[in-house]
């Protein structure tokens, strides 16, 4: 019985390195001609930083191999005659193949561990350059800054733009610089503030010239509140200022600007956490590259079974037929992959119900082809 299943398991492990290095090489030949900058980060560290690009694939391409290497294992055992003096001998299907089902239980615990590790920061400097940069926080305010630098939290060219309730303008912030930190907020250097009338008053610079205040609503002759206006009823330069009352935080904008797939799980978590807006569309990717991770393991099972039900039917008789329904199943798998993850991203469906859709219709081919056989 152990020989049985050890030679099993090493069939199975022999085709799903195949189909991984295959599938992988493959993408890789096609991303270096394209856009080699996507692997290669000038650092001269080419072994790190193809296992960096190579680990943003693995939550679709990992189900995948489960799913060949299954089919073709059993496949070609029946087409040798070793399947049918397995089952004459009186073992079955589950004592001959429960390595496999252990390696597929195995490898689904590792893609959960994969989903939740962030790799050390390899990156050389230029992954710290400045980045043109702008930060909606709700209806309140929006940032933008010509340059901001992730690694020092400062930016250039600054423009801040405050609102009210009902979308009045409260007050305008220009500076040449300004930093964050997460304990004292804001400051801006060599700038400029603008303040406008509003129902909260009128900001203006505090008498020691740094801080803000805000004064008490104008009237005018009639006794009536001055109106919000368009103009500013304050216009002065500043050499620095302090805000403690903004304190909006930069990093899970800086986060937007790199494609989820290249996030860790910790770090789109932070990104959904820490955003203003929860239900931001801007969020819809990261929320599906999330739903994507965590379905890995259960997708590497699911793929599993599949596999070996496809490999038990009547289609898998020869190798030609071997390879088409592999072909078809690919194609029709992540055809229907980027069909949802587009009504994700969209926000159409949910994200996760996006991300898990392929995933039920999967198994719910696979019910029906084992029904199929239960019939023949």
């Amino acid at each position: 019985m152990r020989i049985i299943r050890r030679h099993l398991l090493g069939e199975w492990t022999a085709w799903f390195l195949g189909s991984l290095i295959f599938l992988l090489g493959t993408i890789f030949l096609f991303v270096l001609v394209e856009e080699p900058d996507q692997i290669f980060l000038g650092e001269q560290q080419y072994i790190l930083d193809f296992v960096r690009w190579a680990f943003q694939y693995l939550p679709w391409l990992l189900p995948l191999c489960c799913l060949l290497s299954s089919l073709f294992t059993l496949a070609f055992i029946q087409k040798r005659g070793e399947w049918a003096a397995i089952q004459s001998n009186g073992i079955s299907a589950l004592q001959s193949l429960g390595g496999v089902v252990l390696a597929g239980l195995l490898l689904s615990c590792i893609c959960g561990w994969l989903a939740g590790y962030e790799f050390p920061n390899l990156k050389n400097q230029s992954s710290y350059k400045a980045k043109a940069l702008k930060m909606r926080i709700g209806k309140d305010r929006v940032w933008y800054f010509r340059e901001f630098n992730s690694s020092s939290m400062k930016g250039s060219k600054v423009q801040l733009f405050c609102y009210g309730n009902k979308g009045e303008d409260l007050m305008r912030i220009r500076a040449e610089v300004a930093s964050w930190s997460s304990e004292s907020g804001w400051s801006f250097v060599n700038g400029r503030l603008l303040g406008f009338h509003s129902s909260f008053g009128l900001p203006v610079l505090s008498k020691n010239g740094h801080t803000l205040s805000w004064e008490k609503m104008d009237i005018n002759e009639t006794g009536s509140i001055i109106p919000p206006s368009k103009s500013p009823g304050f216009n002065k330069s500043f050499d620095f200022l302090y805000t403690s009352e903004i304190n909006d935080d930069p990093r899970p904008h800086l986060y937007l600007l790199e494609k989820p797939s290249s996030l860790s799980l910790s770090n789109l978590n932070r990104v959904l956490q820490d955003f203003p807006d929860s239900k931001d569309p801007q969020l819809a990717p990261y929320r599906l590259r999330k739903a994507h991770l965590w379905l890995t393991g259960p997708a590497c099972m699911i793929g599993l079974f599949v596999g070996l039900a496809l490999g038990r039917s009547q289609f898998s008789s020869s190798p030609g037929k071997i390879a088409g329904i592999a072909l078809i199943g690919s194609i029709a798998f992540y055809s229907a992959r980027t069909l949802f993850d587009s009504l994700g991203e969209q926000m159409v469906l949910l994200p996760e119900l996006a991300a898990a859709m392929p995933y039920g219709l999967t198994l719910l081919f696979l019910v029906i082809t084992w029904l199929w056989n239960q019939r023949v």
